[in-house]
């Protein structure tokens, strides 16, 4: 495959993923995760975390979501086919900090209660 062709296809991933962001936002659907089994997925309140970072209120981002900052870095990740970094080392070290992270935010939230 060549480049462009590469580059398109994550340009439209990327556009399909805010849609579809968008769409459960607007119309009120939330996490369809949450939606269907009840649980929170690990993911969940990254869009209200995100909507309050825009606005520069992080201590409410950071309610709702610790790893909303994380969310330039998983996008580079994406981009580059999960490799960002030349070091190997510093990609599954950053890949790892990012799993752990999520799954921290997601214990503390299922445990400690929900976001604001």
């Amino acid at each position: 495959m060549n480049r462009l062709t590469d580059i398109k296809e994550k340009l439209l991933l990327t556009g399909g993923l805010l849609l579809a962001v968008a769409l459960m936002y607007v119309t009120g659907v939330g996490c369809i995760i949450k939606r269907v089994t009840g649980i929170p997925c690990p993911g969940c309140g990254m869009t209200r975390a995100l909507a309050a970072a825009l606005r520069f209120d992080f201590r409410t981002a950071f309610s709702y979501h610790a790893m909303f900052w994380a969310l330039p870095l998983m996008y580079l990740f994406l981009i580059y086919d999960l490799s960002p970094f030349r070091s190997r080392l510093l990609n599954r070290l950053c890949g790892g900090v990012l799993i752990a992270g999520f799954f921290g935010n997601w214990l503390w939230h299922l445990f400690f209660g929900p976001a604001l």
